[in-house]
């Protein structure tokens, strides 16, 4: 008869989980987290949430409520952002590049010197209260709306690539 084993498996973290419920706390830090390549943050509540510089290649944040949040920096390239609230979200600097940002609220957003390059956006920008601030930033390709467009809706200057 063999002995049962008396050394236990220890518990695998769940980074998705923990991240999910530290970013429902107002003002939480996540900047410096472990990169969250492909992760699945679908309807996550990041509202004012410090994500500055965070790996987040890949990521589904469909419908995440990310109003405020810090994503200064951050790596998002190829996330999907569709339906996202990005309402006044610091985005200056962000790797947007083929992120879908389709249906996204950027009313008021900081995307100053973002790369939005191939990135999919759409018109809805127009009757906005609060435009996005897209000065510097790389729209070189952008998908599902003109530069005519975004020139009504958007703050641009002569550093915005077309």
């Amino acid at each position: 008869m063999i002995a049962p084993s008396r050394t236990r498996e220890k518990p695998k973290a769940d980074v998705g989980t923990a991240l999910r419920v530290l970013g429902t706390l107002p003002r939480i830090s996540l900047t410096n987290s472990p990169p969250l390549i492909a992760a699945h943050f679908e309807y996550a509540d990041w509202q004012y949430v410090y994500l500055n510089g965070a790996d987040l290649l890949g990521a589904d944040l469909t419908n995440a409520k990310l109003e405020g949040a810090d994503l200064t920096g951050a790596n998002l390239l190829a996330a999907n952002l569709t339906g996202a609230n990005l309402f006044a979200a610091d985005l200056r600097r962000a790797d947007l590049n083929g992120a879908d940002l389709g249906g996204a609220d950027l009313n008021g957003a900081f995307l100053n010197n973002a790369d939005l390059t191939n990135a999919g956006l759409n018109p809805e920008l127009y009757g906005a209260d609060r435009v996005a601030d897209l000065r510097g930033a790389d729209l070189r390709n952008v998908q599902g709306i003109t530069p005519e467009e975004i020139r009504k809706v958007a703050r641009i200057d002569n550093t915005t690539k077309f």
